[in-house]
This record gives structure tokens, sequence and C-alpha cells, in this order.
């Protein structure tokens, strides 16, 4: 992957409102067991495989009493288009104890793991917004979705 941004390629993502946390997208009061964050607003990056790579990475630290284990991890755009899921193996593979140890999905209680994200679309079609919408299980049989809202491109 490149350094830089290319010619007409947006610069910098910019973060909504809050720019240290992702915000649950709702109307009302939202419950959730997780609390995201990032460590910087999306990056598009010009790979050499000709395509945008958006990176950052999601910080994600479980307020609950128990493990929380992470299922899916989905990254929509703002028409709802799913340009990344991360599940199973990959999902593990891209995500990290925050004081070492071994891939995992699961985060136990007040736990943190990062997960590294790598959005990659087509150089025109760098989404206005993305949005990281994440599965998780409090215990077998107990499956939560909650959605954060992530950051609009410098356009």
């Amino acid at each position: 992957l490149a350094a830089a941004a290319a010619p007409g390629l947006p610069v910098a993502l910019a973060l909504e409102a809050t720019p240290a946390v992702a915000s649950p997208v709702a109307t009302g009061p939202a419950n959730t067991a997780i609390i995201v964050s990032a460590t910087n607003a999306p990056r598009p990056v010009p790979g050499s495989d000709g395509m945008v790579h958006l990176d950052y990475d999601l910080l994600v630290t479980n307020a609950f009493a128990g493990a929380v284990t992470l299922s899916e991890i989905a990254v929509e755009a703002p028409d709802g288009s799913v340009l990344l899921r991360l599940a199973g193996d990959e999902l593990v593979a891209a995500t990290q104890p925050l004081l070492g140890g071994t891939p995992t999905d699961s985060i136990p209680a007040s736990g943190a793991v990062a997960v590294v994200m790598d959005v990659v679309v087509p150089l025109d079609k760098v989404p206005a917004a993305v949005h990281n919408r994440i599965a998780y299980d409090l215990a077998p049989g107990t499956h939560a979705t909650a959605t954060f809202a992530r950051a609009a491109t410098d356009t």
C-alpha cells in the first residue's frame, strides 16, 4: 500500500461530531454491552491492487459483567450496501487483545480488543460515510447488534 493519497482521492475522512468515539446510530436510548471507538478516521490509501483501502482500527471494550463474543462486523455505505463483512476466522484474525495474546473474538468482562479494519473499494466508489454494524453474543442464545456511526468523507 502506498503512504499518500493519489490525486483526485479524498485526502482525509473527517469524524462526525465526536472525534474519538463512534456513536450508536439510534433515535432513542440505546443499551449495548460494548463501547466502540476508533484510533483514527478511516484513511483512504491507494493500494498497489488499484483499489482504495479505507484503513482504521476499532477499539471494542466490553462494558458487560460477563464475556462478549464478537460474531460479525459489517461496514456499510450510506445506501446500506455492505463494503466489508468480517466473521469467523477472518474476524478472529483481525481482532487482537490490547494487552497481547493470540487473536480472538471473545472479550472478557471489562476487557478490550482492537480490530484492524481494511475496507477495500474502487477509486470511484469511495463512500460519503461508513457505519460499523457489530453483532455479538452475551451468552449462548443471547444475540445483539449495535450500529456505530463512523466517518464522512472530505469531498
